[in-house]
């Protein structure tokens, strides 16, 4: 573990800073001082050593194909690991899923559905039956599902649209089925509509690969093609290829990790961007600025190598990410009995601290 102690201290003023460091005289006005490499490699040493390669690394695939946590939703190893088209199609929708709600939520929703009701939001096959026998033909494509379609509720009330003599809509029984808002129900046929464009999601990934002889550009290419997808931007659209492409994410071997590079499918998601901020960051807040901060991070780690424990793994900017990503995520932690955040005595010492979401005066309101 790095500690303050060990470190040629750099004053970073913009660091969150209001918390003077706890080793300077009583008065003094310099705000905590600590090494953005030397921080961040402490973070993804703790990552490292607590959650890399577990059950409890939320967002990877290890976590996804857990039936505890997911119920019918969650996602079969092998099938996964194979390049199903099925489970790729399943990994889809379920990354959908991981938006504007606290994680755990989102699992306790999924845990709820029957089998019928997840095979019905996740199987090509019916989702194709459904729109087929559609009395409504505002799902007919996904121009007009995304432009047309007026599927909504209001609070628990149960979803409906404009087409009030439309009786068997299944837009709106997929509303009902997700629990979110009306609109999401829209996202399951959205993806059906994009996906047979491309003749499949194995179609499209391999039209990204014969795109260019880059990896760089092709995983853009992936990404950008995956938000004609109702609800999909690029933070959903990269975790997604970024479950497909990295390696030594999990223990679930990924796909396509020598077509593509997951440099470039990084999840800037709040908690993400909280870190960085506290690490020092105040650049622009675009996704590509950030992304980018995050790799010239990783490179930057290098120098830290003997922090992360006994494993010997490249810090691949994704990697970093992750481990940012699951620093700050104060829900997820809280619900892991073996996380420090229930013991942490130490917390004072720990160069961690500083921009620890449990440590005292630095609690923000993140959600997931």
């Amino acid at each position: 573990m790095v500690r303050l102690t060990d470190i040629a201290a750099v004053c970073l003023t913009g660091l969150g800073g209001t918390i003077n460091c706890r080793r300077c005289v009583s008065g003094c006005n310099v705000l905590s001082m600590i090494d953005v490499s030397a921080a961040a490699a402490a973070i993804f040493g703790w990552y490292v050593n607590h959650y890399w390669t577990t059950d409890n690394d939320v967002g990877t695939l290890t976590f996804l194909t857990r039936v505890d946590k997911l119920g019918y939703f969650a996602i079969d190893k092998d099938a996964i690991e194979a390049a199903d088209e099925d489970a790729l199609f399943k990994l889809l929708v379920l990354t959908t899923m991981f938006q504007r709600l606290r994680d755990q939520n989102v699992c306790s929703i999924l845990r709820s559905l029957s089998s019928e009701q997840v095979n019905s939001v996740t199987r090509p096959q019916l989702l194709d039956l459904s729109i087929r026998n559609a009395k409504c033909e505002f799902c007919r494509n996904n121009e007009v599902l995304k432009g047309q379609c007026s599927v909504t509720k209001l609070g628990n009330s149960k979803p409906f649209c404009d087409q009030k003599n439309v009786v068997d809509c299944h837009i709106r029984e997929h509303s009902h089925i997700l629990r979110r808002y009306g609109h999401f129900g829209k996202i399951p046929s959205s993806i059906y509509h994009v996906m047979s464009s491309h003749g499949g999601i194995k179609s499209l990934i391999h039209t990204a690969i014969k795109s260019s002889s880059h990896r760089v550009s092709r995983t853009k290419y992936l990404v950008e093609s995956l938000t004609d997808v109702w609800r999909i931007g690029p933070k959903l659209a990269s975790m997604y290829v970024s479950l497909l492409v990295t390696e030594n994410l999990c223990k679930v071997s990924a796909p396509f990790v020598s077509e593509f590079d997951s440099s470039y499918a990084l999840v800037i998601d709040i908690n993400t961007m909280s870190a960085i901020e506290r690490l020092g960051y105040t650049g622009s807040r675009s996704y590509e600025a950030q992304s980018e901060f995050i790799r010239g991070l990783a490179v930057s780690l290098t120098a830290h190598s003997d922090n992360f424990g006994t494993a010997k793994l490249e810090v691949s900017p994704r990697l970093l990410q992750q481990a940012l990503y699951m620093f700050m995520s104060k829900p997820n932690r809280q619900t892991d009995i073996s996380d420090c955040s229930h013991k942490c005595s130490d917390c004072d010492y720990c160069i961690n601290a500083k921009i620890c979401p449990f440590y005292a005066g630095l609690t923000p309101n993140l959600t997931n």
